[in-house]
């Protein structure tokens, strides 16, 4: 038997490369764009409220200037609105009819500036997501606490550490694989049980985004697709019969739990650097007051998870930051387990207490935009791109020249949605928000009428 190992932290900086191979297939849809500077984070000015226009049928547009763009949006917009602020005031604000009492349209993914905006501020830009390892006698628990990016590079740099620290020096038993810090349902409203790998379920110890990547050769013959994910018995068994070719599968969608995954694959792992297991891997939990003897931080910090959220629009990482959000905040008062409507209520007081929103301009379902119960009014929206405006390096290009802009994309049925920046003299920051819940796809013809006004000959 193995005596109890140091407890052994660290921070790897190496980036992971094989990583965007995995994210790109779970692309909700390609989204925004990118400042090409840096910008040094700086407290957000509040934007100032607009009033709503009354209500009533037919369209209603704000009083104001800009007579020429309202006449283009007129034909453009049947049901949303489009605003415009300047150094954290409102220039600009067109909106059609609209319920009596209630100027909130559905978001779609432009709700995640709002979820990023939350995990920078209580998790702080250098945060890393943990994974914790135990042992007791000839067993090894490994405890999850919702790494959103824990995938097969992850689990290696895991093996390396346990085998420096000679954890696979000896026989093995079980591996244990505890997945306790998040509980309750973790369903979220809006998602829907599909074969899209964007659709994997929440946990606290899921791996590669719940999903297997294969080669199926002419012979039948089945290998991983990935050079850095060993084949494990969920891929053989998902392999046979499967025409040539390459085949990614969402195992929630087949019934299979992710928990089954990481253990299949963390073992495969930790056996090619070296581990020698007697048993399956199952679940279960970590005993009580048992120390570590790994906390491995994970290779990307809060930057690069933000950015990747932002670049592919990834609702399986948005709402894990939703639970991680509830997580850190337990650790320091009731402890384990949290569950979902925690973190939801940790964003809603978040866009109250630190953004400075009102109750009724907004309501939240969950953190990445699938629900179409998430509402929030233009005024509500232009604040948070405003405050977003420090972190616009993360996102992505988006849209083409000449009218390429910093901005955030949002799609559901019926729904399109976008928020960035126009551009701007130096020291002058103008985010904008348009967001329709029609029929008619004019998001991009908005945008560009809205960007010659504000950022071309218009000005």
């Amino acid at each position: 038997m193995m005596a109890q190992g140091p407890l052994m932290e660290r921070r790897i900086r190496s980036g992971i490369p094989a990583l965007r191979s995995l994210i790109v297939p779970l692309t909700v849809a390609v989204m925004v764009s990118v400042m090409v500077s840096v910008a040094v984070p700086l407290p957000p000015a509040a934007l100032a409220q607009s009033s709503p226009a009354p209500p009533g049928p037919g369209v209603r547009t704000e009083p104001g200037e800009y007579p020429a763009l309202r006449k283009r949006l007129d034909k453009l917009l049947q049901r949303g609105g489009v605003i415009v602020g300047e150094n954290g005031r409102t220039v600009f604000t067109y909106r059609t009819d609209f319920k009596p009492h209630s100027a909130s349209y559905v978001p779609a993914s432009i709700l995640k500036i709002a979820t990023a905006l939350a995990a920078l501020h209580y998790l702080d830009p250098d945060y890393r997501f943990r994974t914790e390892v135990y042992r007791q006698g000839n067993r090894l628990y490994l405890k999850g606490y919702g790494d959103p990016l824990l995938v097969s590079e992850e689990w290696r740099l895991i093996a390396g550490e346990l085998r420096e620290l000679g954890q696979f020096s000896g026989p093995l038993g079980s591996l244990v694989l505890d997945d306790t810090a998040f509980a309750g349902t973790l369903n979220v409203d809006g998602a829907v049980n599909s074969l899209n790998p964007y659709d994997a379920p929440l946990g606290a110890l899921i791996s590669n985004f719940n999903t297997i990547f294969l080669t199926v050769s002419r012979n039948g013959t089945v290998t991983s697709a990935e050079p850095q994910t060993p084949l494990t018995g969920i891929g053989r068994r998902l392999g046979r019969g499967l025409s040539p070719g390459k085949h990614r599968f969402n195992l929630s969608a087949r019934g299979i739990s992710g928990l089954a995954l990481t253990g299949e694959l963390a073992q495969a792992i930790f056996e090619e650097e070296g581990a020698r297991f007697t048993a399956r891997p199952r679940p279960g939990k970590a005993p009580a007051g048992l120390a570590p003897v790994l906390v491995h931080r994970s290779s990307h910090d809060l930057r690069k998870v933000v950015a990747d959220l932002m670049e592919f629009s990834n609702n399986y990482i948005a709402n894990q930051l939703v639970l991680i959000l509830a997580l850190e905040k337990a650790m320091k008062r009731k402890g384990e387990p949290v569950k979902f409507a925690d973190g939801v209520e940790m964003l809603r007081r978040y866009l109250q207490e630190e953004q400075g929103l009102r109750p009724e301009q907004f309501h939240l379902e969950e953190g990445s935009g699938l629900s179409r119960r998430n509402r929030i009014t233009l005024e509500a929206m232009l604040t948070l791109t405003d405050a977003f405006y420090p972190w616009r390096h993360l996102l992505t290009p988006h849209g083409r020249e000449p009218y390429r802009l910093p901005a955030k994309t949002g799609s559901l049925r019926e729904v399109y949605t976008l928020a960035g920046y126009l551009p701007a003299p130096p020291g002058t920051r103008r985010p904008f928000v348009v967001m329709l819940n029609q029929r008619r796809h004019t998001r991009m013809a908005v945008m560009r009428e809205v960007w010659k006004a504000f950022a071309g000959d218009g000005m």
